[in-house]
């Protein structure tokens, strides 16, 4: 049995050692031609068998990936009569059945072990997706420039590999989000700032997908990011001050293009969210910090809120004037700072008045004024 072990183990290595993702995109085919058993066996028995070799079998499964997307993307940018292109029906079924694999061991996350094999897989997922844009978005199928993430998103979804990848990915974020929501938002965020517009289709499917509790979980772990950022703010000299609130502006920046994605394309789901907000904050106030943080967005980038601006001003005018309320707003730094932008009032005042109708304004512009 040792002596089997060995053998995968050696033949694993051997296969996965072939190529690298550099090679993949300016050579012939490396594991194209390979039978699914030589691809896939070594590695499956190697995954689980040996935790601590988990990382390198992910590797391995990437390069896989990579080539099947490479090959798809040359066979669709191959012109007519210049010769046969590459067969790589063996690679799609092997990638196929080591994502299978993977989905497995989503287990490990109902039964909530202590195990860091799937922050390990998603953080791996993130990574991957952003890297296969940053490989192919420039190359003839999308006219040598970047494509929308849009297009991009419609393109890798016509391969059987990345709807399975996808479909990985969005259970293990789901289930992630039950168990584990703050490491889950903050991988995701991470992945988002480093990755920047390779990461964009992304951000995207998971808009379009809308898990559950997902704005939810977003939404406190970006106030929770505010009220730090107001408390490290309050205790900076002038030029730490500086350097703090530039920092932070790049969080936010990031916080600002996710929620405007879900607004765009989740648009009743989002409109209950923003609302469910605003009425749990009116009803007990102890969404507090999430309630100055959604304000803080909205100042950001109004279109968050636009497109709700008649119920919104509804349900403000007749909560939020309150004097418990305004009494506990007046009380807490974090909205006074989230409040202080007067440009930033003034447009998203402009951007309301546009939009909504008059019966109830003036006495939102009232109260707003009363913050000024």
């Amino acid at each position: 049995m040792m002596k089997d072990f060995q053998e995968n183990f050696e033949c694993f290595f051997e296969v996965a050692t072939c190529g690298d993702i550099i090679s993949i995109y300016r050579g012939r085919p490396i594991w194209a031609n390979y039978h699914p058993d030589k691809l896939v066996l070594p590695a499956e028995i190697l995954f689980n068998n040996v935790p601590s070799a988990r990382g390198a079998v992910l590797h391995y499964i990437a390069k896989l990936v990579h080539e099947t997307v490479h090959l798809y993307f040359s066979e669709k940018e191959r012109k007519e009569g210049t010769g046969k292109g590459v067969d790589y029906t063996n690679l799609e079924t092997s990638v196929k059945l080591l994502i299978s694999t993977l989905n497995s061991f989503k287990g490990e996350i109902k039964t909530k072990t202590t195990s860091s094999f799937p922050l390990l897989l998603l953080q791996w997922l993130f990574e991957l997706c952003a890297d296969l844009s940053h490989q192919n978005h420039n190359r003839p199928y999308f006219n040598l420039q970047r494509p929308l993430p849009s297009v991009l998103l419609k393109a890798f979804q016509q391969m059987p590999c990345i709807v399975d990848l996808l479909s990985l990915m969005e259970n293990i974020f789901t289930e992630m989000l039950n168990s584990t929501p703050e490491k889950t938002i903050q991988t995701f965020i991470s992945a988002q700032k480093a990755f920047i517009n390779n990461f964009d289709w992304i951000t995207l499917f998971i808009a379009e997908s809308f898990p559950p509790n997902f704005a939810k979980n977003l939404l406190k772990n970006g106030a929770e990011e505010f009220h730090s950022f107001c408390g490290e703010l309050s205790r900076s000299n002038v030029q730490l001050a500086a350097q703090v609130h530039e920092e932070y502006s790049g969080r936010l920046r990031i916080y600002s293009d996710i929620f405007k994605c879900l607004e765009r394309n989740k648009k009743v789901e989002f409109r209950r969210f923003v609302l469910d907000v605003l009425n749990e904050f009116l009803l007990t106030s102890e969404n507090l910090h999430e309630f100055v943080f959604l304000v803080k967005l909205a100042l950001v980038s109004p279109e968050i809120i636009i497109p709700y601006a008649d119920e919104i001003v509804q349900i403000g005018s007749f909560g939020l004037s309150t004097f418990p309320i305004l009494t506990l707003l007046s009380q807490t730094p974090s909205f006074g700072l989230a409040m202080s932008n007067n440009l930033q009032l003034q447009n998203m005042i402009t951007r309301i008045l546009e939009r909504a109708n008059t019966n109830s304004l003036f006495k939102i512009i009232e109260f707003i004024g009363s913050f000024l």
